[in-house]
């Protein structure tokens, strides 16, 4: 599945914010030196445990990321995860 997000760099800590018109991102890490592209993509793998890589939007604050899972199981365990 691909999907895409919007980043916050720099933030206090590593979490998600879901709305009905967008995931947000925010993450500790800064923007230099690929660190926060990879910072995303350990998040994303830690939150649901599947391989994640970024596809688009290496130098831009909205990224497309693809994961091996489905729709439905995606957005539920990053709503479950957002929630908690």
């Amino acid at each position: 599945m691909d999907f895409w997000v919007k980043v916050v760099p720099n933030a206090k800590d590593d979490r998600i914010k879901v709305s009905k018109k967008e995931i947000t991102v925010y993450v500790k890490e800064t923007a230099k030196n690929n660190k926060a592209n990879l910072s995303i993509e350990r998040f994303f793998s830690k939150v649901t445990h599947k391989p994640t890589r970024i596809i688009s939007g290496f130098k831009r604050r909205r990224k497309k990321i693809h994961i091996e899972m489905d729709e439905q199981e995606f957005y539920n365990t990053i709503n479950n995860y957002a929630n908690a």
